[in-house]
């Protein structure tokens, strides 16, 4: 049997998403808008027919499933959904939520990062069904996991503070100063065991070169990914802009 919020009686395909997407709404909330999904264990519809409200500053539905507002912590959204109705959830845990009581079915809908200063970091959730892009509107700076990287061999770096255990497909910021104008920078998943392949950052132009942009290479199922630099006089920055999510 499928539960559906306003009594309607209908099935969903397998795994569907549509619509549930994040937004924020200030240091503390975000909303997760109009939408339907199949729950977690494809069981039941969970349809949401009015924008929900989710707060970090608060506890059960409609806010965090246990304890309180943690800073430089990734939460995941949860649409939750039972006997007590259809709402939002925050939980560390990012593969299953507790279930405050009336809620028996839950589906996640994506992960939010709360900043050093315990506020909700900006971003913008793209997408309407399974695959989702989430980027973060604010300072690369604030998202860096490498700075002045000049390993010379395969050196892991973690991805996983601002992208969630689901994803291995980061959006980067890079900038790369090379010692010289034939020098590189290799990324690729960490653990990946080959060194004849991996995404690759190269550097023309004159002796000092400095390049920067935005890449896409992927990670390892930790959200790990190795880098090194041809010369140990490069500098590599790397900043977590955002990710490809599949919900």
């Amino acid at each position: 049997m499928s539960y559906n919020a306003g009594g309607q009686r209908r099935i969903l395909p397998s795994g569907n998403i549509n619509g549930l997407r994040m937004a924020r709404i200030n240091n503390e909330q975000i909303s997760i808008g109009v939408g339907e999904c199949r729950d977690s264990t494809d069981s039941v519809n969970v349809i949401n027919p009015s924008p929900l409200t989710v707060d970090l500053s608060t506890s059960g539905a409609g806010g965090l499933d246990t304890g309180s507002e943690a800073a430089n912590t990734l939460y995941t959204c949860y649409i939750i959904s039972g006997s007590s109705g259809v709402a939002g959830i925050l939980s560390t845990n990012q593969t299953t939520p507790t279930l405050p009581a009336g809620y028996q079915y839950f589906r996640r809908v994506g992960a939010v990062r709360n900043y050093s200063n315990s506020d909700i970091l900006d971003f913008s959730q793209g997408g309407n069904s399974n695959n989702r892009r989430m980027v973060y509107n604010a300072d690369v700076n604030g998202l860096r996991v490498l700075t002045n990287g000049s390993a010379t061999t395969p050196t892991a770096v973690s991805l996983s503070a601002f992208m969630p255990v689901t994803s291995t497909a980061p959006i980067l910021a890079f900038n790369y100063e090379a010692d010289d104008k034939d020098n590189f920078a290799t990324l690729r998943p960490t653990g990946s065991g080959h060194t004849d392949f991996g995404f690759k950052i190269h550097m023309q132009g004159d002796k000092n070169r400095e390049g920067y942009g935005v890449i896409e290479p992927i990670t390892n199922a930790s959200q790990s990914l190795d880098y090194e630099v041809s010369d140990g006089a490069d500098d590599l920055d790397l900043s977590v802009i955002g990710y490809h999510d599949n919900l």
